[in-house]
């Protein structure tokens, strides 16, 4: 314990340590205040002495009457003289401070030098010059409040050249590093996972140098306003650098929802967009990596890293898609989840293609088959299309496996052809998000080329919602479609909102009729009256009919009686694999014959077989 002598001066030093500057020392008066004292003491001693002069002087000559008059001139002239002292020490300690402070306002009022209208006549009424010193006050406070706006102004564009992109006005990467902090700290608390995407355009150097920078401009001011268009609200967007785009998006608690958000943002992107006042169109898709956070990364820098990392393993399997973040494995380990699954159901094959017939109900014979995709999956079995489309979208698989399927398809028509065969027509059906892609064509054409595929002998099958986007780009693609000798079946027709005047734009060589109105023919009377006005209708415009989803010999029968023989479903054949052989009787090729029309309304495009059987264990009559 301190001894209490030791105490004493050091409470004695903290009173003076906390004592006041102004309790310390007296305030001394500036040299102002001190001139104006002296200057009120002069003119109250100089006033006492002019009033008790004369009367002193007249109390002295009182006795004297003549002598007082005598000098009344005198002391008139003397007071006189006090007087105008007295004026001149008033005009020298008022005016003068006024023509200081009248100098001083018109400073202010002129602090840009572009001058200020002063009226200086040789003599001025005092409430004049204060009326005018006022409006010069005035003035000078405006020009002052101007100032402070245009400081403020000049704050704001530096604070926005700071932390925001200069060309699309979106934030930076350093205003994006802010607002996550704020973001994830509140996440923290609400324990809510949120994601980071990182969007990289594929093919934006193309457009750069083949319409130049001006136009890459253009293109990356429009696609971030697509993206901000595309997320909500409270979703954040950002541009890195170049054509890199960063989202945050505040709610990740949902990976459906994930995946159906990043889907969107890829369908966004890949839109034509209208350059140079439309004369040109410049195409481009996204490659996009996810990362979620915190189980990710919990900091932006780790977070976009990752998803940098992803990004590209978007773009080496196949570009337009995204991935989602997964830590570097060792070579035998397997990814868990719905991400490990579907690149497990590549590597290993697991992914087949079966084949369901179209068959002529007045042959007997098939004249195409649909390609179906199917996945046999190890423990939950044999896994529909729809399944599968559902997990590619959400774990951005959806390009690679689309890009599998029209491989397959064609290898295996390939492979028909060379054990001299003739299967018809095949077709594949293709998603919106494959047909929007930007590369789609090119890549189609790629795998005819690739596998010997001729004119007519696939075919594309797309829904009328998917034909139902954007009119100018559909005709585009369309026309991509025909040039290469590869004819549209418009699958579910009847179901969707497609009108006449849109059918016969479109120009389809087939329409698959929905399986709704087939399912309600037997008992249905308006359900006959539709299908043999879409018959009637499709007939006269030249395009053939396919009736799919038939499962019974009266909607067989009664399908024929309306004009329709060519139909599909499993009364005829269910999905088969392909090889060694299919189910279903396939005629030889005649060596000489030519390349199958692209179009044909309802032509037999099979010779019919002499053999009866197989047209019983079809379902034929």
């Amino acid at each position: 314990m301190p001894h209490p002598e030791r105490r004493q001066p050091k409470r004695l030093l903290n009173r003076s340590a906390h004592r006041s500057p102004a309790a310390a020392r007296p305030p001394v008066a500036p040299a102002a205040a001190r001139g104006a004292v002296s200057l009120r003491l002069l003119l109250m001693v100089a006033l006492v002495a002019a009033l008790l002069l004369p009367v002193a002087v007249l109390s002295w000559l009182a006795p004297q009457p003549a002598a007082s008059l005598e000098l009344l001139p005198v002391l008139a002239w003397q007071v006189g003289a006090v007087l105008l002292v007295l004026t001149a020490v008033w005009m020298l300690g008022v005016l003068r401070p006024l023509m200081r402070l009248r100098a001083a306002a018109i400073g202010l009022a002129d602090m840009r030098g572009e001058g200020v209208q002063v009226c200086r006549p040789g003599w001025r009424p005092l409430g004049s010059e204060l009326d005018q010193i006022t409006r010069l006050l005035q003035q000078a406070q405006g020009r002052m409040a101007g100032l402070l706006g245009e400081l403020e102004e000049r704050h704001r564009e530096m604070h926005r050249m700071a932390m925001y992109d200069a060309l699309t006005g979106l934030p930076n990467r350093r205003m994006l590093r802010e607002m996550f902090d704020r973001a994830a700290a509140q996440a923290r608390r609400q324990n809510r996972p949120m994601a980071v995407l990182f969007i990289d355009l594929d093919h934006f150097k193309e457009v750069n140098d083949r319409h130049g920078h001006p136009a890459g401009d253009e293109l990356l001011q429009t696609i971030a306003r697509r993206l901000q268009d595309t997320l909500r609200r409270a979703d954040l967007i950002g541009r890195l650098a170049g054509d890199e785009f960063v989202a945050l998006l505040q709610d990740a608690s949902d990976p459906q929802h994930l995946a159906h958000t990043t889907l969107r943002v890829i369908h966004a992107v890949e839109q034509p967009v209208p350059l140079d006042g439309g004369r040109i169109q410049g195409e481009v898709s996204a490659s996009v990596g996810v990362a979620r956070f915190p189980a990710d990364g919990d900091d932006f820098d780790q977070l976009l890293d990752h998803a940098d990392q992803a990004m590209y393993q978007a773009k080496m399997l196949g570009r337009g898609r995204f991935a989602l973040f997964q830590p570097q494995l060792s070579p035998g380990e397997r990814p868990i989840g719905a991400d490990g699954e579907m690149l497990r159901a590549f590597d290993d094959d697991e992914l087949q293609l079966f084949f369901q017939p179209v068959i002529d109900t007045e042959t007997g014979q098939a004249v195409g088959a649909e390609a179906l995709i199917r996945w046999q999956h190890p423990s939950e079995g044999l896994l529909p299309p729809s399944r599968i489309i559902h997990r590619a979208e959400e774990t951005g698989a959806l390009h690679r496996l689309e890009l599998r399927t029209l491989d397959q398809a064609c290898a295996q028509l390939a492979a028909w052809k060379r054990m001299g065969l003739k299967p018809g027509k095949v077709s594949i059906n293709v998603s919106a998000p494959e047909f929007r892609h930007a590369a789609w064509a090119e890549e189609l054409g790629q795998a005819l080329t690739r596998h010997g595929i001729h004119r007519g002998e696939l075919a594309v099958e797309l829904t009328e919602g998917t034909l139902m986007g954007d009119a100018e780009d559909t005709a585009q693609r369309l026309r991509a479609l025909r040039s290469l000798g590869v004819p549209l079946v418009i699958d579910d027709f009847g179901s969707g909102p497609i009108s006449l005047a849109r059918l016969g734009e479109l120009q389809p060589a087939m329409v698959k009729l929905d399986a709704g109105f087939v399912q309600r023919l037997p008992q249905d009377v308006a359900a006959r009256a539709l299908v043999s006005g879409i018959v009637g209708l499709a007939r006269s415009l030249g395009i053939t009919v396919i009736a799919e989803g038939v499962e019974t010999e009266a909607q067989r029968d009664m399908l024929a009686d309306l004009g329709c023989p060519l139909q599909q479903g499993y009364l005829f054949a269910r999905p088969q694999p392909a090889l060694p052989e299919p189910a279903w009787p396939l005629p030889h090729a005649e060596p000489d014959l030519e390349p199958w029309p692209l179009e044909g309304a309802n032509d037999a495009m099979l010779s019919p077989l002499d053999a009866l059987q197989p047209n019983r264990q079809l379902g034929l009559r």
